[in-house]
């Protein structure tokens, strides 16, 4: 059985090697048969055809509208390095939209994209891509880790004001550089804890306006070079000890305004670390929606009664005699048992 799930594991990390030298060997030579088309101080327009009312270009950045895929998107020149197609009423990306494999900038922003309408593979092959802006795409529920499978350079996303409810587990695993991701605005309610996990690069995360309410202790863990951490807008009420920020170490500032905290017994911890670190928080008590108390850090937790309550301790005390008083009334027979042979036993010593 052990050598067989060995074998397995072999065969799978071999499949894995294979693919990832295909990948880069075909990235490699779609790059190379650019670079020969063009020399380093060429200015590049778009090609004959592709009029101001279609497609702008300068250099190697085209600006078009969503008549470019109607045109045929594979007939701008493949060396083109950022491509923005904002405010175009876009509703939707095939597969393999994107024959640019030298594209590292590209704006997709305001339109009116769905999920539903994009592709798994929809960004294929974009490995030099390092900055993907989809912001404003109010029909865009949920983030596919499928499109992210190929974006190895990716170092900024924006995704704000759309109306994210779910991110697939563990989408960013192949973007190892990361550095800024702003999903404010979503709705948002919940993170899969190996989300911003592990990100050596990663230094903003901004999750404002969203619906909030915990975050894994794990949540940002391995994120060393973390500064700041946007969270203000969203649904906590209770800080609670396994709030997911005391090992970022790196962090310097953390944003949680607007945020409805109840400054009860369970903010003392929160309290007691904002004395002694650096980080820079934003964070006040809540006690009405008209009316908002002190910053967390100058609140007197001296003045909260956290000791445990007389009425606990009674209750608990005539709950444990209310369960002994059962079992004995059921296990009355095996009591009465076990205590005759124990009396007999004892008298037998006795007269022996």
């Amino acid at each position: 059985m052990y050598r067989r799930g060995s074998e397995t594991t072999m065969v799978r990390r071999l499949t894995l090697l294979v693919t990832i030298l295909f990948v880069f060997a075909y990235s490699t030579t779609k790059v190379w048969s650019c670079n020969n088309q063009t020399g380093n101080n060429t200015v590049l327009y778009c090609p004959p055809g592709f009029t101001d009312e279609i497609c702008t270009c300068k250099s190697f950045t085209a600006e078009c509208n969503e008549k470019i895929f109607d045109k045929g998107l594979s007939l701008l020149p493949c060396y083109i390095k950022k491509l923005i197609v904002r405010k175009s009423k876009l509703r939707g990306l095939g597969n393999n939209t994107f024959q640019l494999p030298m594209l590292e900038y590209l704006d997709l922003s305001y339109n009116k994209l769905s999920t539903n309408c994009i592709g798994e593979d929809a960004f294929k092959n974009l490995t030099r891509l390092m900055t993907l802006n989809i912001r404003d795409n109010t029909a865009i529920l949920k983030l596919k880790k499928e499109w992210f499978n190929d974006l190895y350079s990716l170092t900024t996303f924006y995704a704000r004001n759309c109306k994210i409810r779910k991110i697939n587990y563990n989408i960013f695993e192949n973007s190892a550089n990361l550095t800024y991701v702003d999903l404010a605005n979503n709705k948002l309610y919940y993170l899969h804890e190996g989300l911003f996990k592990d990100l050596a690069y990663l230094k903003m995360v901004n999750l404002k306006g969203n619906s909030l309410f915990t975050l894994h202790e794990n949540a940002f863990s391995g994120s060393f070079e973390l500064q700041s951490i946007i969270l203000s807008q969203n649904k906590f009420t209770a800080l609670r000890e396994s709030f997911g920020i005391q090992d970022v170490h790196g962090l310097v500032k953390l944003d949680l305004r607007e945020n409805p905290i109840a400054c009860d017994c369970d903010i003392r911890w929160f309290h007691a670390w904002l004395q002694y670190t650096n980080v820079t928080v934003k964070a006040s008590c809540y006690w009405s929606s008209d009316l908002i108390g002190p910053q967390v850090k100058e609140f007197d937790t001296n003045t909260l009664h956290c000791t445990i309550q007389v009425w606990v301790v009674v209750i608990s005390a005539v709950s444990l005699c209310l369960l002994i008083l059962v079992v004995v009334l059921l296990y009355r027979l095996n009591i009465r048992k076990i205590y005759h042979r124990f009396s007999l036993r004892r008298h037998y010593k006795q007269v022996s």
